[in-house]
Order: C-alpha cells, then structure tokens, then sequence
C-alpha cells in the first residue's frame, strides 16, 4: 500500500512540475519576445572610448578609438552617421568639441593639451544625435586627470593635480 501510494505521489508531483515548467517557459519566450519587440522600435546606441593612456600633462595629446553600437545586438551601428566628441574642463566648460564620421561603426580622434592652463580632472563625453532622445545616463563620460608637469621628469610618484 505504501508503494502505491509512493507511485501516485510521485507521478502527480512529475506532472505538476511538468505543466509549470511548460508556463513558465511560455512566459519566458513572451518576455524574450517582448523585449525583442522593445529593441527593434526602440534602438539605442552605446558608445566607448579607447584612451591611450589613463592621465596626462599639458602640452600632450589624447588620442582615442571610439566604437559605436547598437546596444541590443553590440554590433557596430548604421543609424548614426556622426560622433560628437567633447572635452570639459574642470569648471564645466566645454574647452573643445570635435565632429567625427562614423565608418562600420567606428572612428579615431585627438584633442590637444596645448593650451591647457588649469590642471584636474577633465571630462571627456562621447554622444550621437540619437542618444540624445534618451536619459544623460546614456551619454559616454570618462573623467581624467590633467596633472602640472613635474619638477624632476624621471619621478613620477609624488604627481600633484593643483
């Protein structure tokens, strides 16, 4: 009578799991499909920035590779055809803002420190038109420093920012 029971038991538990393991994999290809659905109307567009180094002097430059993509797929992108490029100083100003075209979803790009005064830590922002239907938040920001020139070339342990 045991075993019966024992049998029944856990053929009706397989079952049960069985059907809500089918539910919720519909649920799941429901989702999927919906969030496909999201990003084929609404495409969005990431942008990263490949810096050559993580600080800087005055009188450098900041040469960079910029990578555009559409950020369901991270293939390159085709909906934007312009990158906007800007370098901020500490106070909030843009010091310089470049316009690059955009090939297979890439581009390249200096600024120059040449007639950087104020040392700190400077922005860069990397945007296209079409990120900017949406929040800030998607907007590419990367802070770096700008440190004074050292007094003895050779030592670079004790770099100061002001």
């Amino acid at each position: 009578m045991n075993k019966l029971l024992l049998g029944s038991f856990l053929m009706m538990f397989c079952y049960t799991v069985s059907v809500q393991a089918a539910d919720d994999l519909t649920r799941l290809k429901h989702f999927a499909k919906n969030i496909n659905t999201y990003d084929r109307n609404y495409t969005q567009e990431k942008v990263y920035l490949h810096l050559d180094n993580n600080g800087y002097f005055p009188n450098e430059k900041i040469w960079y590779k910029a990578y555009v993509f559409k950020a369901g797929t991270l293939l390159p992108t085709d909906m934007s055809k312009v990158l906007y490029v800007e370098l901020v100083t500490p106070t909030g100003e843009v010091k310089e803002r470049q316009t690059l075209p955009i090939y297979n979803g890439r581009t390249y790009g200096d600024f120059s420190l040449k007639d950087i005064f104020q040392t700190g830590y400077y922005e860069i922002r990397a945007y296209t038109r079409a990120m900017l239907n949406w929040d800030n938040s998607y907007i590419y920001s990367r802070v770096i420093p700008i440190f004074n020139i050292p007094e003895d070339t050779t030592q670079f342990s004790k770099l100061s920012l002001f």
